[in-house]
């Protein structure tokens, strides 16, 4: 793995972590909310090979400047800039859960670059009836701005950063699927990037506040295939945020990991989409 942080036009610096092979086929992965540039480890290095993923942390996320007011098309401007800064000419794209968004935005926005997409256990728009359902009170108001609620948020965030183990009590590990998946490794790293994720609440404040607004993006106008992969027992992500987006976008592929929560999906769907990514390419 190789760190770097990279200063934007603006005058932010944008930290990211490149794995895998220098002169592979390259990917760029966008991580939850929370997540962090060392998702990468998530992968183990066997896999990589042949693969160039690159994972940076969007504003305000472990060493990657904040950015006020951050709306989902300043983070893609940011990916151009670093797309230029590695002269990634084309790329795929990956996104998991909160990361969903950015992704599909740059398969829009950046059409003559990103050659292929998956979405893993990935958030969709919350502007439909049956969108919200699952997330507590307690987030659908944080996503709406309210102080009080946002300022709960920060503290518990704090609390995380101080404390990452409490954040896998959360977790819907509990299938049988996810507890198979669950090595001491996996582990070690998911709370490693929860610790550096929550260095500032930021990040998780500005995405929360993204997700609930318009993106903007115009889904029919997505060119290149998208791949979906999601669990049936996901209970932080429901599937049918995965089925809504499958149907709005014209060329997809919705895979159903049967059995699996969110943890599970995702390490599942990572491991697929690399695969399926580099054999494309051969």
């Amino acid at each position: 793995m190789n760190e770097t942080l990279l200063t934007l036009r603006d005058s932010r610096r944008l930290s990211y972590a490149v794995y895998g092979d220098p002169n592979g086929v390259p990917v760029l992965l966008f991580h939850g909310t929370p997540g962090s540039r060392f998702d990468g480890k998530l992968v183990d290095e066997e896999r990589l090979r042949g693969i160039r993923l690159v994972v940076p942390e969007r504003p305000g996320y472990g060493l990657s400047d904040s950015k006020d007011n951050r709306l989902l098309m300043d983070c893609i401007k940011d990916v151009a800039h670093l797309a230029e800064h590695l002269e990634l000419d084309n790329f795929f794209v990956i996104g998991i859960s909160g990361g969903s968004p950015y992704a599909l935005a740059c398969a829009e926005k950046m059409a003559d670059q990103v050659i292929g997409v998956a979405v893993i256990c990935g958030l969709g728009p919350l502007d439909y009836p049956g969108a919200m359902e699952g997330f507590s009170q307690e987030d659908q108001m944080v996503m709406k701005g309210d102080e009080s609620a946002l300022l709960k948020k920060k503290r518990i965030i704090e609390a995380i950063h101080a404390q990452p183990e409490a954040i896998l009590e959360s977790l819907d590990k509990h299938t049988e699927f996810d507890s198979l998946l669950i090595t001491p490794r996996l582990s070690k790293v998911f709370l490693y990037s929860m610790k550096e994720a929550t260095r500032s609440s930021e990040g998780i404040i500005s995405d929360s506040l993204i997700q609930a607004k318009p993106w903007n993006v115009s889904f029919e106008q997505i060119t290149s295939p998208v791949y979906f992969w999601h669990g049936d027992h996901d209970k932080l992500v429901n599937i049918r945020h995965a089925k809504h987006l499958s149907k709005k976008i014209p060329n997809t592929q919705l895979n159903i990991i049967e059995g699996a929560g969110h943890f599970g999906a995702t390490i599942t769907g990572l491991n697929s989409a690399l695969d399926h990514f580099k054999n494309r390419s051969d």
